[in-house]
């Protein structure tokens, strides 16, 4: 079986909303001063100076790249001129169209030739050019500081620090819902005995609009699921709200009146609508 990728949502992030940012209240680092604990890091000047010369030195090697490949094309130039000359030398005719071609591929090699020489000049200028730039970021390299204190750092750059004290009470509540919620679904496991949508059918059936019908010691839910239940899922879900009901559980708002849960049908609904003047 492949691995799971690491940007696979969690059923925490994607039901419980594990890693949403609560608040976006920060704090400023010169406020942590003393709590946080810092130590030494590479410079900015340090970072700065390394970067330039990563870029200067990769522009020089591109340059002697480029200077390489000039050369090894001058030389095969080179071979094919003498290759030229040898077939001229063996023309006796220079009025033949063989000897016209050989006559204009030499010129063309000629050519190449000479704009090899004032290229390679300008290349060279600015392999001295590259060099001269390398030596003096080295000698900058020496005489900067090489750490400094990463706090100080985040202080003179006016960072802040995001505030986690809400995130923290909210995922303490995220998991303890979390919990209750796998605490709740136990008795449907066992019901419906189906592992790969069990907690999908109970999440919707916890997510089910109802309506409530209030009498003077108890209180009946009547439970209208946006999901048809037929079947074993049916007996499975009366099987779990039976084993909900036999708890006991009581209103938290209305001391003594138990909580009766049940499964509605569409079939006991009834629309009425009343005209008012």
């Amino acid at each position: 079986m492949a691995a799971r990728p690491s940007s696979y949502p969690t059923y925490l992030d994607k039901h419980f909303g594990i890693n949403q940012i609560t608040s976006y209240q920060s704090l400023d680092y010169e406020q942590l001063k003393g709590q946080v604990e810092d130590r030494k890091v590479k410079s900015a000047v340090r970072k700065a100076l390394d970067l330039k010369l990563r870029q200067v030195t990769a522009t020089l090697q591109r340059s002697l790249l480029a200077v390489d490949l000039a050369l090894q094309a001058h030389h095969d130039r080179a071979r094919q001129r003498q290759e030229l000359a040898a077939a001229l030398a063996a023309e006796t005719n220079r009025d033949t169209t063989t000897h016209k071609a050989l006559r204009r591929r030499l010129a063309t090699l000629k050519t190449a030739d000479a704009r090899y020489e004032t290229t390679r000049a300008k290349r060279r200028v600015c392999l001295d050019q590259d060099h001269a730039k390398i030596v003096a970021i080295h000698l900058q390299i020496d005489g900067a500081q090489a750490t400094e204190s990463r706090l100080d750092a985040l202080i003179q750059a006016q960072m802040v620090k995001l505030d986690g004290q809400s995130k923290r009470l909210l995922d303490v509540l995220r998991i303890s819902a979390r919990n209750l919620f796998y605490q709740a679904l136990q008795p449907f496991k066992q019901a419906y005995d189906n592992y790969r949508d069990d907690h999908d059918y109970f999440r919707q059936l916890t997510l089910s609009p109802g309506v409530l019908e209030v009498q003077a010691d108890h209180i009946v839910i009547h439970l209208m699921p946006r999901v048809q239940h037929g079947g074993d899922l049916r007996q499975a879900v009366l099987r779990t709200l039976e084993t909900i009901n036999a708890r006991g559980l009581v209103h938290p708002c209305l001391p003594g009146r138990k909580l009766k849960f049940r499964l509605g049908q569409r079939s006991e609904m009834v629309l009425k609508m009343e005209v008012r003047p």
